[in-house]
């Protein structure tokens, strides 16, 4: 999970509580962002977005239509965070819960483990975001959960590889340095999947922090 600044530009469809799921609701959603859960960070393939209440509206039509409890998720964290019942969680959008450094993300691609999340900056809604994230890519609590939890860690996998390689590739290929630099700069832009898993590679390791700080 990352900071995710959200537009100042509310969507004409909340207006006069008209809808929380028109087009101009999405399409904006979609943009901040950038294409993924705010929950898993996949953005390879999600086939259902879900318009979330972040806190459940429960017939409140002030938090319903309101744009800053609007946020984007995939079917399967929307299930599972709905399902357990995670209400007081960090909000990605609130600069001051400082989420990118309250919880490390972990995840060991060989042998293909479990992800690993760990609150580093301690509170309940820390604590109840670190829980949610692990029934989100470990749970096994029903049949498909499972296989979507399955699913789900073998994207990470992929994508964690992906950017290990470049590591590699920028450690010891010296004549493609730069070439490298530049791919690991892209996945760790906000737009990447999985971004919070890389970046707490980097902040895991000095010397890569002192090349990649800059850009977290």
């Amino acid at each position: 999970m990352i900071y995710v600044q959200k537009s100042q530009t509310i969507p004409v469809s909340l207006a006069n509580y008209k809808s929380y799921d028109a087009q101009d609701v999405i399409e904006q959603l979609n943009v901040d962002f950038h294409g993924k859960c705010y929950i898993c960070e996949q953005n390879e393939s999600i086939t259902t977005y879900n318009v979330e209440h972040f806190v459940p509206h429960r017939g409140d039509a002030s938090l319903q239509y309101d744009w800053k409890n609007l946020f984007l998720s995939c079917g399967h964290c929307n299930s599972v965070k709905t399902a357990r019942k995670f209400d007081d969680i960090l909000n990605c959008s609130d600069s001051t819960h400082e989420v990118e450094k309250a919880i490390r993300h972990y995840c060991n691609p060989f042998p293909k483990e479990f992800a690993i999340f760990e609150v580093k900056i301690s509170s309940i809604k820390a604590n109840n975001t670190k829980d949610l994230l692990d029934k989100t890519f470990n749970g096994e609590h029903t049949g498909f959960k499972k296989i979507e939890s399955a699913n789900l860690r073998a994207l990470l996998l992929k994508e964690i590889n992906k950017f290990t390689d470049a590591i590699e590739g920028f450690q010891e290929e010296a004549d493609e340095k730069e070439y490298y630099k530049s791919k690991i700069i892209q996945h760790l832009k906000s737009n990447s999947a999985f971004t919070a898993f890389k970046r707490w590679i980097i902040r895991d390791n000095l010397m890569l922090m002192s090349d990649f700080g800059q850009y977290l």
